[in-house]
């Protein structure tokens, strides 16, 4: 059953075009977000990996997310960072759970988390602690995955690898990967060998949306992750403390200007459709929605750190 926050928006989006129904989206179809946050993921994927090429990256305090980030890069892998470990006999559990398995213990709380995170675009952080592993199946339910098509198991740093087919809207599927690793993205130093060899190796895209307060310590990781970075970093310059994120923003052209350059006619064409009664409050017009897409100078080579 679809939220009841969702309805018809528009034809057509801004740098999309006519050619893709974003409402027949199985996130938006199943009432998992609203079509402009949909469109939003779109016309940043239409930039960043119009060819659909396999992409790789790191998201930075990723939570249960596979939504965005799929419809954002069109990637095939995804190494998800956060504090929070997702635990492979849960997640089993509650793969075998299927039909049954709701975020919240009950069929109202379900539909009132459910809702929220569409109107959000994003999990609460007390939510997904405690439900980490319903959400992530919540996810590739909405998502319109075949339950019988995943595949998950632990590597051998005993994090937790999921696999699966899925097509990004217009194109045929193609299997995906994400790995959870559970680790403080702000802390370098304290990174496992495995997400130190990738980095060392280099990765497509970093992102980092509804963060909390990861971005007070950006000077910690940020040009660490950038100098592993072939094509794009794609981040929040909003925390959860509010505040001003302009300050942010700026923190942010300090650490990327030299080797990425921001491209700004995405939140050009979209500002206007987040301002609506649908938010309640300044903070969350940001917060929900806003990141930053800076893109690779030159030839996409990686820079020493």
């Amino acid at each position: 059953m679809r939220a009841s926050i969702i309805k018809a928006e528009r034809l057509s989006w801004p740098m999309i075009g006519k050619g893709l129904n974003i409402g027949n989206i199985p996130p938006v179809a199943n009432g998992h977000m609203v079509e402009r946050q949909a469109a939003y993921c779109v016309a940043h994927k239409m930039l960043i990996n119009p060819d659909s090429k396999p992409f790789t990256g790191v998201y930075g305090a990723a939570g249960p997310d596979l939504t965005t980030p799929l419809l954002m890069f069109d990637p095939s892998e995804v190494i998800a960072v956060d504090l929070r470990r997702v635990v492979a006999t849960k997640f089993a559990h509650h793969m075998r759970r299927w039909k049954r398995t709701i975020p919240g213990g009950s069929a109202a709380s379900s539909s009132s988390r459910i809702s929220d995170r569409c109107g959000l675009n994003y999990w609460r952080e007390e939510v997904f602690i405690k439900y980490a592993e319903e959400l992530i199946v919540t996810e590739l339910k909405m998502l319109g995955v075949d339950k019988n098509k995943v595949r998950y198991g632990l590597n051998r740093d005993n994090d937790i690898e999921i696999e699966f087919p899925w097509a990004y809207p217009g194109n045929k599927p193609r299997m995906r990967k994400f790995t959870y690793i559970a680790r403080d993205i702000t802390e370098p130093s304290a990174y496992p060998e495995s997400l130190k060899r990738l980095l060392a190796q280099g990765v497509d895209f970093y992102y980092q949306k509804c963060a909390l307060d990861c971005l007070l310590y950006a000077d910690s990781y940020i040009r660490k992750i950038a100098s592993a970075t072939r094509a794009a970093m794609v981040i929040s310059p909003v925390t959860n403390l509010g505040g001003d994120y302009v300050r942010n923003a700026s923190k942010l052209v300090r650490l990327l200007g030299r080797e990425f350059k921001y491209v700004g006619s995405i939140n050009d064409s979209y500002r206007e459709l987040f301002l609506d009664n649908t938010m309640d409050s300044a903070f969350n017009y940001l917060y929900n929605w806003l990141v930053e897409y800076w893109q690779r100078n030159g030839n996409a080579q990686i820079m020493s750190s």
